[in-house]
């Protein structure tokens, strides 16, 4: 093994701090705090219509286990329509996005490997509190983590 220690970790229902970022909750099970550095782990609630613009990775790859509603992603240069119980890698360096594309909110358990990148989600929502979303400083924030948003050009 590569030498990092995971301890026990239980997390109650209703106990997990919840994140708005940019509309879709996101509940923090697991940080890289609490895993060694290994992975983070939340449980995303992504409003009907509601997806994060294409974006790269470049440090960890995303899984996404959905657990209701059905999404539509878009990964490389593949579209692929997932609902409950699909399981999808988005793996670093490919380009990759998602919607919900029904009409009730769709949930899905998202593991971040290496974990470190829930860390721009948290900044994210701290941001939230300020009103309208500052976009030039979340993609600045964004280039911080590694991750590249894939924006169209005016």
């Amino acid at each position: 093994m590569s030498g990092v220690h995971i301890n026990a970790r239980h997390v109650p229902e209703g106990t997990a701090p919840t994140l708005d970022v940019l509309g879709v909750e996101h509940r923090l099970l697991a940080d890289a705090g609490q895993t060694g550095g290994a992975f983070a782990q939340m449980i995303a609630s992504v409003p009907p219509q509601a997806g994060p613009p294409p974006h790269v990775h470049h440090r960890e790859d995303e899984t996404f286990y959905i657990l209701d509603g059905t999404f539509e992603f878009l990964v490389g240069d593949q579209t692929i329509a997932v609902s409950a119980g699909d399981y999808l890698v988005g793996p670093r360096d490919v380009p990759h996005t998602f919607r919900n594309v029904g009409d009730t909110p769709g949930r899905m358990l998202v593991t971040i490997t290496p974990g470190g990148f829930e860390k721009f989600f948290v900044a994210v929502d701290q941001m939230a509190g300020k009103g309208a979303p500052d976009i030039p400083a979340i993609l600045a924030l964004g280039a911080e983590y590694g991750i590249e948003f894939l924006l169209p050009h005016h």
